[in-house]
């Protein structure tokens, strides 16, 4: 029996709603009628990823990729499913073969470079990161990842610039805005970090998640325990990503 469109918005919207338990049951119910729809599969183990079953979530998306094997987007979701369980070599893997289909690729490039930067390899991410520089002059999100590296380099101007740039380019993006915050604050450049995040509370709104442990921090160490307070509450409602969980509940526990 195929699958309708209709089936497969309706699982597309309990992914949105976040329902995972309703969405791995219905996606595996699919399958059984579509072993060869890769979809399923992808959602599948989207859902079994955000119920901490990392390695169901792995076989279903790795099935995905064997059924559309030329699709980078299912790829992708299988090289993040590595990494959430420390498999940094199989992540690269998975980044080879999604350079082998298209060497321009830029969740490939960004993702291969912060593994190998990760592992102190820094002048073969640093090649990477030029060639998704070069393919991708307007992404905030490759910015962010040359910020991330100048920082690791102790290129602390080159790295502020980054994501200064990464800010104009995506305002709205809360990336940027908390990659520098948490780097002016190590420097010890505490009003300028504060600055930062509030600017960015006000432009990327409840994006701004882990912002607000920065800025516990900061009211901590200036003893606004009551603004630090405020911050941690707000990241605990605003977080909704469920591999934070851990995080949230040391939050929570803090507040008790």
């Amino acid at each position: 029996m195929s699958i309708s469109n209709d089936q497969v918005e309706k699982l597309h919207d309990l992914y949105q709603q976040q329902q995972w338990q309703d969405l791995k049951k219905q996606a595996a119910d699919l399958i059984t009628s579509n072993p060869n729809h890769a979809e399923l599969y992808s959602l599948l183990g989207s859902a079994e990823l955000a119920l901490k079953n990392n390695t169901a979530g792995i076989v279903s998306l790795t099935k995905a990729c064997t059924l559309a094997p030329q699709d980078n987007d299912y790829h992708l979701a299988l090289a993040e499913a590595y990494l959430e369980s420390d498999q940094q070599d199989q992540a690269m893997l998975v980044y080879t073969t999604m350079l082998q289909q298209d060497p321009h690729d830029e969740d490939a490039l960004v993702g291969s470079a912060v593994i190998l930067a990760g592992n102190k390899s820094y002048d073969e991410a640093q090649a990477l990161l030029s060639t998704a520089r070069q393919h991708h002059p307007q992404s905030a999100f490759v910015l962010n990842a040359q910020g991330d590296l100048w920082g690791m380099l102790g290129q602390y101007s080159e790295a502020q610039q980054c994501y200064e740039q990464a800010i104009e380019l995506a305002p709205d993006d809360p990336m940027a805005y908390e990659n520098l915050a948490d780097m002016l604050y190590d420097l010890d450049e505490i009003e300028e970090a504060e600055a930062v995040l509030l600017e960015g509370f006000e432009n990327a709104g409840p994006e701004m998640t882990t912002g607000h442990l920065t800025m516990v921090d900061i009211c901590m160490d200036q003893e606004r325990i009551a603004e630090a307070i405020q911050h941690l509450e707000r990241y605990i409602v605003q977080e909704t990503n469920p591999q934070a969980d851990d995080l949230k509940q040391e939050a929570c526990a803090i507040l008790e």
